[in-house]
């Protein structure tokens, strides 16, 4: 995949100089090549697993009790577990659903609706409620409001129509989605840190980040940039930890604040957004 992708290694390699600087370019070429590993044994686990009873799932993770460690902080208001594409993120929200711990997770839409449909199918295989991308922000507000677990990613980009903010992200604002702040700041939700480390023969183990500490001043804006940014820099941490991990092909800095092209990667380009970043 690295060499064939021609493209998408430009875009991790690009990404890499942004994040490391001080690193080589064989170094980066080497978190890249394994950054595809992982992403291609992350798809391809989650179709193998659909061959296996949902009941079998939780038999590939070391450590599932994390899931009811997180279920304890659940405190009437439901729960926000946070993670991003890093290790293996989908056989994650399958243990979870597995370990007694069901999430609502929103289905992305893709151009090949087959391809959708199987892949929500394969998410809810451990009981997930999947939702659509219509409303989702309402419809996670009512599964939050009656006490339920939302499985949210925190390395998204957003679209100035959809609403986002700009963040810090190693060292570089990126417009990103604000949806984990909004819910976290309107719902009291308590937003906790989750990971799936990756283990030889196809297990993982799950990586507890914890409790990301946040309280609402009751200015709204300013609360959810706030929140935003402290996701952001516990993703960061964690990428840090284990670069090869991350899905750096991710065209994480898409957008950038200003005209002139600066640090920014060959793929980003100018959009006033309507707001400024981040000191």
């Amino acid at each position: 995949m690295f060499y064939v992708l021609g493209h998408q290694r430009r875009v991790a390699l690009a990404n890499l100089a942004i994040a490391f600087p001080d690193q080589s370019p064989a170094e980066h070429q080497r978190i890249a090549r394994q950054s595809f590993a992982n992403a291609f044994g992350t798809v391809m686990t989650m179709f193998w697993t659909g061959r296996s009873a949902a009941d079998e799932v939780g038999r590939y993770v070391d450590n599932a009790e994390e899931f009811r460690r997180f279920k304890a902080h659940e405190n009437g208001h439901g729960l926000i577990l946070l993670t991003l594409h890093y290790g293996d993120w989908e056989l994650l929200g399958l243990a979870s659903g597995a370990s007694g711990l069901p999430v609502t997770v929103v289905a992305r839409e893709l151009p090949n609706r087959e391809l959708a449909r199987r892949l929500t199918a394969l998410r809810a295989l451990t009981g997930n409620v999947m939702i659509p991308q219509h409303r989702a922000v309402q419809r996670l507000f009512q599964a939050l409001r009656r006490g339920e677990t939302a499985a949210m990613l925190a390395d998204l980009n957003a679209r100035r129509e959809t609403g986002g903010v700009w963040v810090n992200f190693f060292g570089l604002p990126v417009f990103n989605h604000n949806s984990v702040a909004a819910l976290a700041v309107r719902t009291g939700a308590p937003i906790c840190l989750l990971i799936a480390e990756p283990l030889p023969q196809g297990r993982v183990r799950i990586h507890n980040g914890g409790l990301i500490k946040y309280q609402p001043t009751g200015a709204y804006e300013q609360d959810v940039q706030r929140v935003s940014q402290l996701c952001a820099d516990a993703s960061e941490a964690a990428i840090r930890a284990r670069p090869e991990l991350w899905l750096w092909s991710y065209r994480r800095w898409r957008h950038r604040p200003t005209p002139a092209q600066g640090r920014y990667p060959f793929y980003s380009s100018y959009k006033d957004m309507g707001i400024s970043p981040p000191a």
